[in-house]
């Protein structure tokens, strides 16, 4: 007999090759990624933790990050590369509103920080200083009673 034609068919089209515009693209995200104040907030807490603290940190951080932007990027895919949305221009929209958001909220942190604001946001420092019970508690779940 004749072979299936539905067997010749791959059964996810291969990846289009990547263009000068997505290169770059990857390296502002890589750049803002490295520059950003929360990731240099981020190593400031950690030094203070024990190594057992650090560790569990990094690993419930890692997976609640993995899984949790993973999904937002599916949604967020899903409902901006739909054929109704793409007819209707969304996805331009999206990026358009998105970097508008960001933009906004640099600058929202840059008129907190003029006035002294940032203060009153600053958790990590608190919490590195043993200054709230978060640190006690997490202390006691690396494993270090009483430092």
């Amino acid at each position: 007999g004749s072979p299936c034609r539905h067997h010749e068919a791959p059964l996810i089209a291969p990846a289009p090759a990547l263009s000068l515009e997505d290169l770059a693209a990857a390296a502002i995200g890589v750049a803002q990624g490295l520059l950003c104040p929360m990731g240099l907030v981020g190593i400031a807490f950690l030094a203070g933790v024990p190594p057992a603290g650090v560790a569990v940190f990094l690993v419930a951080f890692f997976c609640v990050s993995a899984i949790g932007t993973g999904a937002f990027a599916s949604s967020w895919s899903m409902l901006v590369w739909s054929p109704s949305a793409m007819s209707r221009g969304w996805p331009k929209v999206m990026f358009r509103g998105s970097c508008l958001f960001t933009a906004a909220l640099g600058a929202a942190w840059v008129v907190a920080n003029y006035f002294g604001g940032l203060g009153h946001l600053d958790y990590a420092h608190k919490v590195a200083m043993g200054g709230q019970k978060g640190a006690a508690g997490f202390h006691a779940m690396a494993g270090h009673h009483g430092e």
